[in-house]
């Protein structure tokens, strides 16, 4: 009988349960001297099986982890960033990205920086692309909260203002999950109609959406562009202490260059079988195609087995 010389308890969506099931199953095979524990949204000291008690041990949270530590434990936790921290982030770590504010009514602008048009998108909202829409840098200053259509998320939420990059005649955006530094999976989106001419009328502009993500109006497919990868996993060693990241990143099209857009730090993107991914899931033809994209559930138990040994202590 193999005597387990460390230890990793992860922490998950209970949504997920049945991924981490498989994925410990594979672990164990690959390295029978690690024990595993898999727990579903929530863990506390008292939880700690007694066989757990005398070993090094990596604890990953892909939940929000609780206030209190667990003192001789090695943690791994998701974290919330909002839209300007995830921007600053980048910043710092010379990752390509764009320039990202607050909106404020009478706010300037200035082009050298924010170019001829912007972005605005909800700061905290998920909108599944609804309300993402491009406007006249110039306009900034005289736009108003009142100048958007009735059920429009900046009437619930703050909204950002974002340097806008043209991608193609359609929207098109790329995401790239990743898992302890390992990418897990990666997809490309677009937009079924192009982006919007910018002398319409303000009102109408407001209307008119130029998200890749919004699923009623995209076509979504696995897709692997090595370009994208590398850069996803530069942010993703940027961000080494957060277990998993959905990484979105835009092409421009006029200058080839890649920009990351958001990072999505907070564990809300273990798709395979998530209530949130459940749509583009079956868009991408189901849960298996994901997984077998990368063999997903092999790259987590070795990345899982990896950081075990590297961290426990």
């Amino acid at each position: 009988m193999t005597v387990c010389t460390k230890g990793l308890i992860l922490v998950h969506r209970a949504e997920n349960s049945q991924d981490f099931a498989e994925i410990g199953r594979r672990m164990r095979k690959l390295d029978p001297s690690i024990a595993v524990l898999m727990v579903p949204d929530f863990m506390n000291p008292k939880m700690l099986p007694p066989s757990f008690t005398d070993l090094p041990i990596l604890i990953i949270y892909l939940v929000n982890p609780p206030a209190y530590e667990f003192k001789v434990m090695k943690k791994l936790a998701v974290r919330s960033l909002n839209k300007i921290e995830e921007y600053e982030h980048l910043k710092a770590h010379s990752i390509p990205c764009l320039p990202i504010l607050i909106f404020q009514k009478g706010m300037q602008l200035d082009r050298n920086i924010f170019g001829d048009l912007v972005v605005m998108k909800p700061g905290n909202l998920t909108s599944t692309g609804k309300d993402i829409n491009v406007v006249p840098t110039k306009l900034i200053s005289e736009l108003k909260q009142s100048d958007f259509p009735e059920g429009h998320l900046i009437h619930n939420d703050i909204y950002l203002i974002q340097r806008f990059v043209r991608t193609g005649s359609n929207p098109i955006h790329y995401r790239v999950s990743t898992f302890l530094g390992r990418v897990l999976y990666s997809t490309r989106s677009e937009l079924n109609f192009p982006y919007p001419d910018y002398n319409l009328p303000l009102s109408e502009l407001l209307t008119r959406t130029v998200a890749s993500n919004y699923r009623e109006h995209r076509t979504i497919k696995l897709h692997k562009n090595e370009e994208v990868i590398k850069l996803a996993l530069l942010v993703a060693d940027s961000l080494s202490d957060v277990p998993l990241l959905g990484i979105d990143i835009i092409q421009d099209a006029e200058t080839g260059e890649y920009f990351v857009i958001e990072t999505n730090p907070g564990g809300n993107t273990w798709h395979f079988t998530s209530v949130a991914g459940r749509g583009m899931v079956s868009d991408l033809g189901g849960r298996n195609q994901l997984i077998r994209q990368n063999m997903a559930w092999d790259v987590a138990a070795e990345a899982l087995v990896s950081k075990t040994l590297e961290l426990a202590s």
